[in-house]
């Protein structure tokens, strides 16, 4: 290993072939970066002006690469985003002055090809750049930051666009070559152990892919873990971090998730049973992309079953992303035909009913990460024991018989939350969570709470206003103020509206007989009651919330 201080141009003009290698993370910088980066050039000119007798020399960083470093080819360890920042300030220089010699920073000598070679997630963002007849991929940071330093070029004259190129030459890194004989990972390890920006998800794949020969490094990110980042929607932290919780029955510290995973891998492939570790690795592989498509059915709700998406997507809306340690080897097994979708729905709805009666009494929330991270493979421990028992028996055994913090709230306890409990100051997923359930739980045609509450076209309405008008304490009656305090939170008071201004604090007549009022509510569960009460106090309260524990224990 050797280093040296050099200037970046001088670095990009004299070599050859700049590979950014697939195990490495995208292009990340953002347009606060880079304006950085201009604002640090921009000080480099005013001292340059200004016959400052500081050096003006300015460290842009460390970039550590892997082969000559100097004349031909090398493959960028660290340094990625300096080195791809760096070319699309110059390509933005180059297209203000069509200037052919910035060509040595930006391509290949006596040819079009480009001397950045980035990954495969950027490269096509990058190459539109330099193709005019090409459509620019708009939502991507190459383009993005491309643009930003395009409109900073076009605002300078000749002069000060001379004395950007001139500043340009001031920027230093310290460029490390590692050789082709040293261990690359071991060099990324120490880099990365001190605080460089990188997701712990980042850090998975560069060991993966890292130490393989350049053609089996494209061959791994193509057949496996592009896929996997597809799958996943790039959460891939989050992925590894369910992934390893079921396999540990423990959930691995965010700061340790990489070693973690690390230490996992080495286990799996240890040459044994006659198996190669290459052999190994490649199994490891084939199930990671096979969880991924299981993760994939958690997070889009498309397993193709209508019965087990409708409720993963209820899951989903509920924020209990700990759940998905049990779910993943779940729909693993499903889609591996392991477990029959019969079953699968059963299991999931038991999953939901402890979810959603814990949320009801606002049960914590802090032992659900060990309850289903081990509930799997203690699923698959009792079926062993237990074969006369279906799978969705032992989930509704495991979880009935739960004591503590992690108890299954019993039927009493829903009751007495219903009954006294302030469902409008509770927590706003599980609020639209308990509304969607009270409608459309028997209703064939559904309705989209979910979206039209994000959309904000729907919103809670009290029944009896938060503020009472004389015409409401007349209607209560002389105790209006002990009615007023017990019951406004109460689920019995509580429903939605599409049109909470125009109902504001009227009467309750008013509300129920307006246009759009409760009686032509499209509402038919929810409003129900209010369509046809006589008046609106303590016993229509009792009927809803009686209502509302019968249509829950109906689902």
């Amino acid at each position: 290993m050797d280093g040296e201080m050099r200037g970046i141009v001088e670095h990009l003009q004299k070599v050859r072939r700049i590979n950014i290698p697939v195990y490495q993370r995208n292009y990340a910088w953002n347009t606060n970066n880079c304006n950085q980066l201009f604002n640090d050039l921009m000080t480099i000119i005013q001292r340059m002006n200004s016959n400052d007798l500081r050096s003006l020399d300015h460290f842009f960083g460390l970039v550590v690469v892997e082969g000559s470093g100097k004349s031909e080819e090398e493959y960028v360890i660290d340094g990625q985003q300096r080195i791809t920042t760096i070319s699309l300030l110059f390509l933005a220089i180059q297209q203000r002055l069509n200037d052919s010699k910035i060509n040595s920073v930006l391509m290949i000598d006596d040819t079009d090809e480009l001397k950045l070679k980035l990954n495969p997630a950027d490269s096509k963002a990058y190459q539109c750049l330099f193709d005019s007849t090409k459509t620019k991929i708009n939502g991507s940071n190459i383009t993005n930051n491309f643009e930003f330093f395009k409109s900073k070029v076009e605002g300078l004259n000749d002069s000060e666009l001379n004395d950007l190129l001139k500043a340009l030459n001031h920027l230093k890194i310290m460029l490390v070559n590692i050789g082709y004989g040293e261990d690359p990972q071991k060099i990324f390890e120490s880099l990365n152990s001190t605080g460089v920006d990188l997701t712990e998800g980042d850090k998975i794949r560069n060991f993966i892919l890292m130490n393989e020969r350049m053609d089996e490094q494209q061959k791994c990110f193509k057949d496996f873990w592009q896929p996997i980042e597809q799958n996943t929607n790039g959460q891939t932290t989050d992925f590894f971090k369910y992934y390893l919780t079921f396999n540990l029955t423990k959930a691995p510290t965010s700061q340790n998730l990489y070693w973690s995973f690390v230490s996992y891998y080495n286990f799996v492939v240890d040459a044994k049973n006659g198996l190669e570790s290459k052999e190994l690795k490649q199994r490891l592989l084939e199930q990671l992309k096979g969880y991924s498509i299981a993760y994939q059915h958690i997070l889009r709700a498309d397993t193709g079953n209508s019965q087990i998406d409708e409720i993963l997507y209820r899951l989903g809306k509920l924020n209990k992303s700990v759940v998905n340690s049990f779910l993943m080897p779940l729909l693993y097994d499903f889609d591996n035909q392991r477990i029959s979708a019969e079953e699968i729905v059963k299991i999931l709805a038991t999953v939901e009913t402890y979810l959603a009666r814990r949320s009801i009494v606002s049960a914590s929330t802090n032992t659900l990460s060990k309850t289903f991270g081990s509930m799997y493979r203690e699923m698959m421990r009792l079926k062993k024991n237990v074969t006369d028992s279906s799978l969705s028996e032992i989930v509704s055994y495991i979880l009935l018989n739960k004591q503590g913090a992690g108890k299954f709230p019993t039927d009493a306890e829903i009751k007495n939350q219903f009954q006294n409990g302030d469902f409008y100051n509770i927590n706003p997923a599980f609020r639209t969570y308990l509304f969607e359930r009270l409608e459309n739980q028997d209703n064939v045609e559904k309705v989209s709470i979910y979206d039209e509450i994000e959309a904000k076209k729907y919103s809670v309405e009290h029944i009896m206003p938060q503020h009472l008008s004389q015409s409401w304490v007349k209607e209560l009656g002389s105790n209006y103020d002990e009615i007023h305090n017990k019951y406004l939170h109460n689920i019995g008071n509580l429903t939605l509206t599409g049109y909470n201004s125009q109902y504001s604090n009227r009467s309750f007549k008013e509300k129920q007989t307006m246009e759009k009022g409760f009686k032509e509510s499209h509402f038919r569960n929810l409003n129900a009651l209010p369509a046809k009460a006589n008046q609106w106090g303590p016993s229509t309260n009792e009927s809803t919330y009686r209502c509302c524990i019968e249509s829950l224990a109906a689902n």
